[in-house]
């Protein structure tokens, strides 16, 4: 069993936390032809290397499938979120959970 990493996008100032860590920052109206966040791209290669070094020390080197947990409130705007789920994926993790907070 292997723990989630997670990733908080933070919409009053543009933070995007790796593990409670600010490692990017992408303003709502920000435009760009390139979906990819190199930043968070960075610090997710690092996670998830660092994810397959513990699985292969406890042998389950087969098993492992990066997960990750993508937190924000409802009002995270679709182009911030659009972006932070593509650097995801391109960082190869597949499983990926989004957590809304706050009251419906």
């Amino acid at each position: 069993a292997f723990e989630a990493t997670e990733v908080e996008l933070d919409r009053l100032d543009d933070k995007i936390m790796l593990d409670g860590r600010v490692v990017a920052q992408v303003p709502a109206g920000a435009r760009g032809d390139d979906l990819l966040i190199p930043a968070l791209a960075e610090q997710l290669d690092q996670s998830r290397l660092q994810g397959q070094a513990i699985a292969e020390r406890r042998g389950d080197a087969a098993s492992y499938v990066p997960k990750l947990a993508i937190q924000g409130d409802r009002d995270i705007p679709f182009n911030v979120l659009q972006r932070v789920m593509y650097t995801c994926n391109h960082s190869g993790y597949g499983d990926i959970a989004l957590v809304v907070l706050g009251a419906s």
